[in-house]
């Protein structure tokens, strides 16, 4: 049996609205099924306004540039994130902070946030790991308190809920990736997600590469121009078409995958691993890991002579080679164990009872 760590999802439908794209002979952005996205998903964020973008990496630049981001500014975030939760900090010249990550779930230590708070801390990017968060009530509260910005970076949350409430409703702003190793894709894609109405009109100009075309589109005027900063983060029709037809599945596929995640979770039992620490209902299975006490690359071999394939995850950022270059390293315990220790089980939609039970026979036979 040969298993894969994953599989992209794919519903059925793509072939036939990308035909219809194809009829409708219009390819550019912001077209019929970036509209329909867009609706869809505010439907499902209310009273937020979503913007699709290329890609998650492009989303958190967009928020870097609405939050005014610049030097002398300061920004927390945990140390065990993707590249792309500290690059738009550093594009923008302000300073990343790296927070610790808490060791059961790999989200953001708020403990750990208190202590790095300064008067130059202008916002928080909270991470959103696997599907899950921290306490985002807490977090939330603490940024008002402070009057910090709170970006939530939620790559990985899609349709994701913590005390039943969306991630990506918490922050005043946040963003979603639809990479192919994402719960619902398009290859290449992502989401602004606005929560702060003052941030729409100029996120509309920001979208459209700093010009005022949403406005010329709308009818509202009769040319437009240059008005403001901004990028190419327009998503194609041919991205969009392909993501319409997945976004009717999150629900299907957020509870497929929470099922599976909670198979290993109440079954894997071997005391060479941790295991993480958070509640079903909080996640959208988007992955589960393992933290191993012993030697990591053993486990790895071992899972690989008997074919099934599981993964690392992410350099601790605070100890990267680029980021030491420019300041001075800060221990973060937790996401340096995580860097040296964790390992991901493979866990996506159309996964079978029998891939999961022989998957967690082998873990808990190891050793």
């Amino acid at each position: 049996m040969k298993i894969k760590f994953n599989i992209p999802h794919i519903t059925g439908n793509e072939q036939k609205y990308l035909k219809n794209v194809l009829n409708r002979k219009t390819f550019s952005g912001e077209g019929y099924y970036s509209r329909k996205c867009q609706d869809y998903l505010e439907n499902i964020y209310k009273n937020s306004k979503c913007l699709l973008t290329n890609s998650c990496t492009d989303a958190l630049e967009f928020c870097s540039i609405l939050l005014d981001l610049k030097k002398g500014d300061e920004v927390i975030l945990p140390a065990f994130t993707f590249v792309s939760t500290a690059n738009p900090i550093i594009l923008r010249g302000a300073k990343p902070v790296f927070a610790d990550v808490d060791y059961h779930s790999m989200n953001l230590s708020i403990d750990d946030v208190k202590k790095k708070i300064t008067k130059k801390t202008k916002a928080i990017f909270t991470v959103n790991y696997g599907g899950s968060s921290c306490n985002l009530f807490e977090l939330s509260n603490l940024c008002k308190a402070k009057k910090i910005y709170l970006v939530e970076d939620s790559a990985q949350g899609i349709g994701a809920k913590y005390k039943n409430k969306y991630l990506g409703t918490y922050g005043d702003l946040a963003t979603i990736s639809f990479h192919e190793t994402k719960n619902i894709h398009c290859g290449e894609g992502g989401c602004l997600i606005i929560n702060q109405s003052k941030f729409i009109k100029r996120a509309n100009l920001i979208h459209e590469k700093g010009t005022n075309r949403k406005d010329f589109k709308d009818g509202m005027v009769n040319k437009y121009g240059w008005r403001d900063v901004g990028s190419s983060y327009v998503v194609s029709e041919l991205q969009s078409a392909f993501l319409y037809a997945q976004l009717f599945d999150i629900r299907k596929v957020t509870n497929y995958r929470k099922d599976l995640w909670n198979e290993y979770n109440q079954n894997i039992n071997n005391n060479l691993f941790d295991k993480q620490d958070i509640k079903k209902n909080d996640t959208n299975g988007h992955l589960y890991f393992l933290l191993c006490k012993g030697d990591r690359k053993k486990f790895i071999n071992y899972m690989s002579k008997h074919n099934v394939q599981v993964s690392a995850h992410y350099e601790s950022l605070n100890k990267s080679k680029f980021f030491s270059s420019i300041y001075k390293y800060k221990k973060c315990e937790n996401s340096e164990i995580a860097e040296n220790k964790l390992v991901r089980l493979p866990i996506w939609f159309g996964m079978t009872e029998k891939q999961i039970t022989h998957i967690v026979n082998l873990i808990n036979n190891y050793g």
